[in-house]
């Protein structure tokens, strides 16, 4: 670390999700390590003087929610202890969950209660796999072809564990926590870096403590990045 913060510790909810993350940083060229469980921040810079970006991986996507705190809480709090810049919860992009299994909702809860975050930014798209979200409503590609509504997805819809019949993901979400969301949509995306932070102000003011994002090709995303950081 040489007396530099780690700028991105991330947690992946299943390990085909965190070592997709941990690709992407290696490939934006920052160094990265994943662990299966979370190490102590002395090990990390004895071992691992030079990594950029630390990922744990999970299996909160598959947990029963009564499950999740018991298993999520002292590895959130182990890389809290990092220090980093960023903090990432990785889920599927997808978005597939309930409130039974693999509760987005609540691991955001528990995230807001470790952290205490002034809001948490929400991004499932992934333009690069064909996932998308427009005016809150998210989308994925069949066979990377046609493209479904979530709800209208031939595998998602009849997912056998998280059947996404709602492809409304601010309604989604809302089954699983109480925890009020708004949108910062495609419109706000498009007008640039500086709308964006006006309209996360907007909502922040109005008591909204998860932002999702509409995300429609690798543009919008960068420029979605740009405006949280």
């Amino acid at each position: 670390m040489e007396n530099e913060r780690i700028p991105i510790s991330f947690y992946g909810d299943d390990f085909t999700g965190t070592t997709a993350t941990a690709e992407a940083l290696t490939q934006s060229g920052m160094a990265t390590v994943i662990f299966t469980e979370p190490p102590t921040p002395s090990y990390l810079e004895e071992h691992f003087p030079m990594v950029r970006a630390i990922g744990i991986s999970g299996i909160a996507r598959t947990l029963p929610t009564n499950q999740l705190k018991q298993s999520l809480e002292p590895i959130l709090l182990t890389i809290k202890s990092y220090q980093s810049l960023i903090y990432l919860y990785k889920v599927c992009s997808t978005f597939d969950s309930s409130e039974e299994i693999g509760s987005i909702g609540q691991a955001i809860e528990l995230g807001v209660q470790l952290f205490a975050p002034d809001f948490v930014p929400v991004s499932p798209a992934a333009p690069r796999l064909k996932r998308f979200t427009v005016f809150g409503n998210h989308f994925a590609a069949m066979n990377d072809s046609e493209i479904f509504r979530l709800d209208r997805h031939p595998s998602m819809s009849n997912h056998p564990i998280t059947p996404m019949k709602e492809a409304a993901l601010l309604r989604h979400l809302a089954k699983q926590t109480e925890l009020k969301s708004g949108l910062i949509n495609i419109l706000d995306i498009v007008g640039g870096s500086e709308q964006i932070i006006s309209q996360i102000d907007k909502l922040v003011t109005a008591g909204l403590p998860i932002l999702f994002f509409d995300c429609l090709t690798e543009k919008d995303l960068n420029t979605i990045c740009k405006a949280i950081c």
